[in-house]
């Protein structure tokens, strides 16, 4: 079972700003710096972003890494600060802002800004390097190629939350830009349904309420540009990316393909059974192995 790590009542040092949930950095025992990050409460924000952390380990995706934390009885999550000393995080935001004059006048998920094209533009400049630390294998060397897996992540923990805040760059202090690791998944796995809710959507009748049209249903934070500018679904922004390097897309998918059951149940291991039911696990387990199959067929038209 793991345990909660315990946030000294003293710790509170620098308050984070962006984001809607409460959250501050400390300095750690280890001299690190940490980020805490309260859960809302019944969310299940805290277990998802614990899980979606081993899944990223299990794919070789470079992440932030969380884990379970408690702060004056307020339950959360730490990271460790994945910024080297002296660098910077440019969020998406600030980077797709020179892009255009109004990024900042339009909402969240309504942002004409926010499209995919623009995004990956971001990713195929020659001066965006691949995450610090990633070791490059066969055809994946660039930061598209890595932004692709983030993508094909999303698609399979059903994470509808990559809005221009969470993507981002990191600039040294030699003007070198690399791609940031894949942070902030709390939005993913199905964790704000009722275990009501995920007990009937895994054993209805009803192909209108069941899971499979559940997980058909996962919108990206992502925009498609041209003359009707829509919302895209998570599977359909990974396959728009893929085709930039389709390569690296088959290479990831591959990975993926070759995990078994055996793995992605591992990464539920362990979470205490106050933080996510049986239920919820079957739930999440399901939405995997729902989202992995519709990932490997779509995936068929890029060989």
């Amino acid at each position: 079972m793991l345990e909660f790590y315990i946030v000294p009542d003293d710790a509170y040092d620098l308050p984070e700003q962006l984001g809607t949930k409460f959250k501050f950095w400390f300095r750690g025992e280890n001299g690190k710096d940490y980020l805490f990050k309260e859960g809302r409460l019944g969310t299940g924000e805290n277990w998802a972003e614990v899980v979606s952390s081993r899944l990223c380990d299990i794919l070789g995706i470079p992440h932030a890494i969380y884990d379970l934390a408690s702060w004056r009885n307020q339950k959360g999550v730490i990271s460790e600060n994945f910024v080297p000393i002296g660098c910077r995080l440019v969020h998406g935001n600030e980077l797709l802002i020179r892009k255009s004059k109004n990024a900042q006048c339009t909402q969240l998920y309504k942002r004409k800004e926010h499209p995919l094209r623009m995004v990956l533009a971001v990713m195929k400049s020659v001066s965006t390097k691949p995450p610090l630390g990633f070791n490059p294998f066969n055809n994946v060397k660039s930061a598209l190629d890595v932004f692709i897996a983030y993508l094909m992540f999303d698609a399979w923990i059903a994470n509808q939350d990559r809005h221009d805040e969470n993507w981002g760059l990191i600039r040294t202090p030699e003007k070198q830009t690399y791609l940031a690791p894949t942070y902030d998944h709390a939005s993913s796995l199905g964790r704000n349904e009722s275990d009501q809710v995920k007990k009937f959507k895994l054993t209805t009748n009803d192909q209108r309420q069941n899971l499979q049209f559940y997980v058909e249903r996962a919108k990206s934070a992502f925009f498609s540009s041209g003359a009707v500018v829509k919302r895209l679904s998570t599977i359909d922004a990974f396959i728009k990316a893929a085709k930039h390097s389709k390569s690296a897309a088959i290479n990831w998918i591959e990975k993926l393909e070759s995990i078994s059951d055996e793995k992605i149940l591992s990464a539920f291991e362990h979470i205490p059974n106050t933080e996510l039911s049986d239920i919820g696990i079957e739930f999440g387990q399901k939405i995997l192995f729902l989202n992995k199959r519709r990932l490997i067929d779509s995936a068929k038209d890029l060989k």
